[in-house]
């Protein structure tokens, strides 16, 4: 019978395991920010420090879609954020 080895609590002690690494390909906010100013010219403004893309100066894009704002604006920005990582997962 094979012992288990014992934690200075008394509780067994635990495996360690590996971290999982992710084969998804990274978000790149500059390459939907450019794609963004082909159908909205001179209204997107990265601001890949903080994370977001902030577009006609009321909507905000993050890596999971509009974060603040609506209306068909904001509608608009979903629209080419979803076809945006559609085209990236397909890759």
């Amino acid at each position: 019978m094979r012992q288990e080895k014992v934690s200075a609590q008394g509780f067994p002690e635990r495996k360690r395991y590996r971290p999982i690494s992710s084969t998804e390909k990274p978000f790149r906010p500059e390459a939907l920010a450019n794609r963004l100013e082909k159908s909205l010219p001179t209204m997107v403004k990265l601001y890949e420090d903080k994370g977001f893309i902030w577009v006609m100066e009321k909507v905000k894009l993050t890596e999971r879609g509009v974060a603040e704002g609506s209306g068909p604006a904001a509608e608009r920005v979903q629209r080419v954020y979803d076809q945006f990582i559609s085209e990236v997962k397909a890759r």
